[in-house]
């Protein structure tokens, strides 16, 4: 019996370690979720800024092909910039983060039984809340590989409008 608990117990830590560091994955994410987000909503804004100081320059008023490619590339480079903003906005959202049960009910349950049936409840409770926050950071880790991508394509597509820019102003 004393050789089933102290096996127990070692179990017992290994899962409340992997416990601890999915919790910590899942702070990673929803944090790193933060920061792109912000990122990109200061992109926008800048890209707004762009916008406004170009207007005259960004649109397909005239088909001079240097302002179809700078209109183009600009109009292509919101749609992605959205995009990346949007699928930020998705691993942001607030879904249910798993824990341990950690109520009065389990406390008094766990008092009251022996520390075999104990130690087994916690341990299934570490798995249970494991299996349930392993697919949300999943999640969370999809839609923020989206936004990088969609994010890389804005980038290439505004540079493209910079440098239509430049060029068009080099020319003036």
């Amino acid at each position: 019996m004393d050789n089933k608990i102290a096996v127990n117990k070692d179990v017992l830590e290994y899962f409340k370690d992997r416990y601890i560091e999915e919790q910590s994955r899942f702070d990673h994410f929803e944090a790193k979720c933060s920061r792109f987000l912000t990122f990109v909503t200061v992109i926008i804004a800048l890209l707004t800024g762009f916008y406004e100081l170009k207007a005259n320059d960004i649109n397909f008023s005239e088909c001079k092909a240097l302002q179809i490619i700078m209109s183009s590339s600009f109009i292509f480079g919101c749609i992605s910039i959205s995009i990346s903003w949007f699928f930020s906005l998705a691993a942001m959202k607030i879904s249910e983060c798993s824990i341990v049960p950690n109520n009065r009910n389990t406390a008094e349950y766990l008092i009251g039984v022996d520390p075999v049936t104990a130690a087994e409840y916690i341990l299934a409770s570490y798995i249970d809340t494991i299996e349930m926050l392993s697919p949300e950071i999943q999640r969370k880790s999809d839609y923020l590989n989206i936004a990088y991508k969609a994010l890389i394509f804005s980038a290439g597509f505004i540079t493209a409008t910079i440098i239509s820019s430049v060029i068009s102003e080099v020319i003036k």
